[in-house]
């Protein structure tokens, strides 16, 4: 039967071998227990000083969804900041045979690059990321995916890559300007969604899936703060729609924007006991 209780355990390792670069590794474990004893944590988990990758092969026989990343941080320049995070999770180490079909492998990643210009009066950023489509699935069904109550505990959605491009410059006191354009494809790949067959897996089912949806998005945004503790926002955008909702064909443009307003204040004070 599919296990009824998850449990997840996590090891990071940080290096900062100088002030302008540093990196971490780090890996995990979602595993249950499907036995009558009906045990909870794993102890071969709960063992700081243990490697979870080789406790999956040489010690729990539970079913076990182990995965490991990568975080990297450079900066080359005072006003460039470079990032990159990788995941990665069934990664293939071995060749593949008529009776093992071929599994597509599952990545997820983001690249960045911050910086500054005009003496600290403007900014930009730049990222692009990726999630494969069965990332966050595994081949033990939907009760033993990456998710909580149907909510992804890493992205939300999977089977999409996005590129956004960012720029803010600071037109007025105590105002910035900023515009943005993004391009996002969409396949048809969900979270909950059953894992495919054996017969199914290939690189038709690992990265925009089906009718792809792109999306480009145009947008300018603007920020005021008039007085301490008020600030003014709003963001604009028009978003152009191929194939929407995957249907081959069908437009799905439309305007996206907000306004909004938030006040501030800042109450302090001690607390005095009653004589």
């Amino acid at each position: 039967g599919l296990p009824t209780q998850r449990y997840l355990s996590l090891h990071r390792l940080v290096v900062t071998p100088s002030d302008r670069f540093a990196f971490s590794l780090n890996e995990g474990a979602l595993y249950a227990d499907t036995t009558s004893a009906g045990r909870s944590q794993e102890p071969w988990y709960l063992n700081a000083a243990n490697l979870f990758l080789l406790v999956n092969m040489n010690h729990y026989g539970g079913p076990t969804k182990s995965f490991v990343g990568l975080d990297l941080a450079w900066q080359p320049s005072d006003r460039v900041h470079l990032a990159g995070q990788l995941f990665a999770n069934d990664i293939k180490v071995d060749k593949t045979t008529p009776t093992n079909p071929e599994k597509p492998e599952e990545l997820g990643y983001t690249l960045s690059a911050t910086g500054g210009a005009m003496h600290g009066a403007a900014s930009w950023s730049a990222f692009y990321t990726r999630v494969d489509n069965l990332v966050y699935q595994t081949q033990k069904g939907t009760q033993f995916d990456y998710t909580v109550r149907g909510v992804g505990i890493g992205r939300d959605h999977i089977d999409y890559d996005q590129l956004t491009a960012r720029a803010e410059v600071a037109a007025l006191p105590r105002g910035l300007l900023g515009g943005e354009i993004t391009f996002i494809r969409q396949g048809e790949g969900a979270l909950g969604r059953p894992f495919p067959p054996p017969q199914l897996l290939g690189d038709s089912v690992r990265f925009l899936t089906g009718i792809v949806e792109r999306t480009l998005r145009l947008a300018m945004q603007a920020n005021w703060t008039p007085a301490p503790g008020i600030n003014l926002s709003t963001d604009v955008g028009r978003h152009f729609i191929w194939s929407a909702n995957h249907v081959q064909g069908v437009r799905g443009d439309r305007w996206v924007w907000r306004v909004r307003a938030e006040i501030r204040r800042r109450i302090t004070g001690g607390i005095h006991s009653p004589d």
